[in-house]
């Protein structure tokens, strides 16, 4: 269950006001969730001891961390686990790593903790699949073939809940005491204690990748146009169709509060991904762009309050205020390896005869110093993944580099008779000034 979750009301006092650059509040692994926003506050969480979670919050502006309690899946193993916050709740969803069983964790600040299981199988999706509300919790839970979302109380009751027919429960967004859904050519905005209809905006022959409301029902989404164009669109309060705030990136997630819009910003995998605050403007007009956070090879987890965005890459958990003066390239000092790169390998390279290698594509995308300093290792697939060579290298940061890893003539020979594809692995590692590393695969 979750214990000690206890939260003084000053936490939610905001801090004084000033300039706040990226800050990295911990360190993530795959699985993991990623840091959530309630008002003024930031909630992160950590893998600790197997089965356990430690949660900790603090005020976004700045200020002490409490540590919450520790939460304790039952299980041997965590497994994956998502967080979220609101009215006043702290809330885990926690899947085990043995068959997908898991429970849903939650206590009010300074109450007793509730603790339901959901079903084996339940869905952690890439977006958002876990909201706190007004009234309690909303998940996405798969039984059988079907995925609905299911509603749990604050008193511990559990109910189904009922969407507009034909909607994409995948694109469902949670926020105050409103719920919002694609349906069609429209998103839906419902109310999630009475299921009675609020708003309904037309989406102009766009499709929904991730969609986000605010308290006040108004939208925001990314998605792609009719003609293959990637989108992020909003539609305020009042407007009966969103319109397009800009065009022409690899667009994510996204969040939406007070007028602003956060959301993934990416140019491709080997470019990487940006968290990305913007405000729109009137009519055409380009956005103001008040925020853009390090690149990192892939951009996990993001929420926002208006004023500050928390977002999550790989192998860190980041927390910025949403201004121009915090916008920066690089990872702070702090708990997380600073360096992340974007790799591409090749899966049936071509081999010489004379002095073979393994090419692989490396991109720095950001490091504390001018570059991204880089073990490569290759591995056998079969042969008991025995090792086929290794190779260092440095590459500048922002810049594009191959590094070929030297193999034997027998490896080489065994390669190119190799009945799978590509017949070769690779784990990368970047190494900060530090010593501290991070492990980019297997590839």
């Amino acid at each position: 269950m979750l214990v000690g979750l206890v939260l003084a009301g000053a936490l939610f006092a905001a801090a004084p006001a000033g300039a706040q650059s990226v800050e990295a509040l911990e360190a993530r692994e795959l699985g993991e969730g990623g840091p959530v926003l309630d008002a003024g506050t930031v909630v992160w969480s950590r893998g600790e001891g197997g089965d356990g979670v430690r949660v900790s919050a603090r005020a976004a502006a700045g200020g002490p961390v409490a540590h919450l309690g520790r939460a304790s899946s039952g299980a041997a193993s965590a497994g994956s686990w998502r967080l979220a916050a609101g009215a006043g709740r702290v809330g885990l969803r926690v899947v085990s790593g043995r068959g997908g069983v898991g429970a849903l964790l939650s206590a009010p600040f300074g109450g007793a903790p509730l603790r339901r299981s959901v079903p084996r199988g339940a869905t952690m999706a890439a977006d958002r699949d876990f909201w706190a509300w007004s009234g309690g919790y909303v998940t996405l839970e798969r039984s059988g073939p079907a995925l609905g979302a299911v509603v749990t109380g604050a008193d511990g009751s559990v109910r189904r809940l009922a969407l507009p027919a034909g909607a994409r429960v995948r694109t469902l967004a949670v926020a105050g005491s409103l719920a919002a859904v694609s349906v069609g050519q429209a998103v839906v905005v419902f109310d999630l204690a009475t299921g009675a209809e609020v708003r309904r905006v037309a989406l102009d022959a766009m499709s929904v990748g991730s969609l986000s409301v605010d308290p006040s029902g108004a939208l925001a989404a990314t998605g792609e146009s009719e003609y293959g164009v990637d989108v992020l669109a909003w539609a305020p309060v009042g407007a009966g169709a969103f319109e397009v705030v800009t065009t022409g990136g690899d667009f994510g997630l996204v969040s939406l509060a007070g007028g602003r819009i956060a959301y993934v910003a990416s140019r491709g995998l080997d470019e990487g991904a940006r968290a990305v605050v913007v405000e729109p403007r009137p009519g055409s007009e380009n956005p103001t762009v008040l925020f853009r956070g390090p690149p990192a090879f892939q951009i996990e987890t993001l929420d926002f309050n208006g004023s500050h965005v928390a977002w999550s890459s790989q192998a860190c958990q980041f927390l910025s205020l949403a201004a121009p003066a915090a916008s920066g390239v690089t990872v702070p000092a702090g708990p997380c390896a600073r360096s992340d790169v974007a790799v591409t390998v090749y899966s049936t390279p071509t081999l010489g005869h004379r002095n073979p290698s393994l090419p692989v594509i490396i991109r720095c995308l950001t490091a504390p110093t001018a570059g991204c300093r880089v073990d490569v290792r290759a591995y056998e697939i079969g042969r008991s993944g025995s090792r086929l060579g290794r190779a260092r290298a440095t590459v500048p940061r922002g810049a594009r580099r191959t590094v070929r890893v030297p193999i034997g003539a027998r490896a080489a020979a065994r390669l190119r008779r190799a009945d799978i594809e590509g017949g070769a692995y690779y784990v990368i590692r970047t190494i900060d000034p530090d010593g501290r590393t991070r492990q980019v695969g297997p590839l």
